[in-house]
C-alpha cells in the first residue's frame, strides 16, 4: 500500500494549475467616451490652429513680395536721382569755376548728391532684407511642408 501512495503522489505531481484573469468593465460611466471626446476636440482645435498660421504666413508672404516690388520701383527712382544729382553737382561745380555760383551753391548741390546716393543704398539695403524675409517664410514653409509628408 505504500507503492499505490506513492504512485498515487507521482501521478498528483503530474499535473499542472494555471489561471487566467479577464477584466472587462462593463460601466466605466463614459470614461472612454469622453476621452474620445476630448482627443477629437484637440484634433480639430490643432487643424484650424494649422490653417490659422499657414494662412498668416501667407499673408506675410503676400506682404514681404509688395514690399518688395515696392522697393524695386523706388530704387529705379533713386537711381534716376543719383544721376541728375550728379548732373546738378557737376554743373555747378564748372559755374562755381567761372563765379557763376557761390562756394554754399557748391556744398548744397554736393549734400543733394550724397542725399541721393544715400537713398540709394537705403533702398538696395531694404531689398535685400525683404528678399531675406521672403526667403526664410518660403522655406519655413518647405521645411512644413516636409514635416507634414513624413508625419
Amino acid at each position: 500500500t505504500m507503492q499505490a501512495f506513492l504512485r498515487r503522489t507521482e501521478e498528483l505531481d503530474r499535473y499542472i494549475s494555471a489561471g487566467v484573469k479577464i477584466d472587462i468593465p462593463i460601466w466605466e460611466g463614459g470614461l472612454k467616451e469622453a476621452q474620445l471626446s476630448q482627443a477629437r476636440s484637440d484634433k480639430e482645435i490643432a487643424i484650424l490652429r494649422k490653417k490659422q498660421v499657414e494662412k498668416s504666413l501667407l499673408l506675410e508672404l503676400k506682404k514681404a513680395y509688395l514690399e518688395y516690388q515696392q522697393y524695386k520701383d523706388n530704387l529705379k527712382a533713386n537711381i534716376e536721382a543719383v544721376r541728375l544729382a550728379e548732373e546738378a553737382f557737376k554743373q555747378t561745380q564748372e559755374m562755381f569755376a567761372s563765379g557763376q555760383a557761390t562756394l554754399t551753391d557748391l556744398n548744397d548741390a554736393e549734400l543733394l548728391l550724397t542725399n541721393q546716393r544715400l537713398n540709394k543704398e537705403m533702398t538696395l539695403f531694404n531689398i535685400n532684407i525683404t528678399l531675406a524675409r521672403i526667403e526664410k517664410l518660403i522655406a519655413g514653409q518647405y521645411d512644413e511642408q516636409n514635416i507634414d509628408k513624413k508625419s
